[in-house]
């Protein structure tokens, strides 16, 4: 790969320019025009999602308030976005935004935020491995857990991890 271009882009306009203009990626995508999934699909571009940060910030801006969380119209549009991405075959995968909450929080959190927005369990997890390896064309080093290779070693730790995350996120 010579050059790779991500675009970070949340609104309409920024979205269409970044897709007109060959970008790689499409970084966060809180808002996709229905329109535009068709041509990322045909131009392959990927959409890397941040959908747990939509769902925290709805959270803790209603805890500093001291008022109940409620849904924002800006997380309604984020999952009717990852929807339509998913359902169109866009390729997609696993975004953190890891700062945009607290250090101590795993982002293994956007899991179950994957899922609740219409993964199977086993696409959210291929987001964050193997479809992250083939973003960056690493593929045949990455994304997988094998037998007798450096991460099988590592996998079980790795898989533990993210189970207690996902059941700790769950339960909270």
């Amino acid at each position: 790969m010579d050059a790779f271009y991500a675009s970070v882009e949340q609104r309409d306009k920024g979205v269409h320019n970044a897709v007109e203009a060959g970008v790689d990626t499409l970084e966060h995508g809180n808002y996709i025009a229905p329109e535009h999934m068709k041509t990322i699909v045909a131009k392959g571009i990927w959409f890397v999602p941040t959908p747990y940060v939509a769902e925290y910030d709805a959270q803790w801006k209603a805890e500093r308030a001291g008022k109940q969380p409620q849904e924002s119209p800006g997380l309604k549009i984020e999952e009717e976005t990852f929807r339509r991405a998913l359902q169109a075959g866009v390729k997609i995968a696993f975004g953190t935004d890891v700062g945009a909450f607290e250090w101590d929080m795993s982002p293994a959190r956007q899991l179950i935020t994957m899922v609740k927005w219409g993964m199977t369990p086993a696409q959210a997890l291929r987001a964050a491995t193997i479809r992250g390896a083939e973003l960056m064309q690493m593929q045949n080093d990455i994304g997988t857990v094998e037998a007798n290779t450096p991460t099988s070693s590592r996998s079980r730790v790795i898989r533990y991890l993210t189970f207690r995350s996902c059941r700790k996120s769950a339960s909270s």
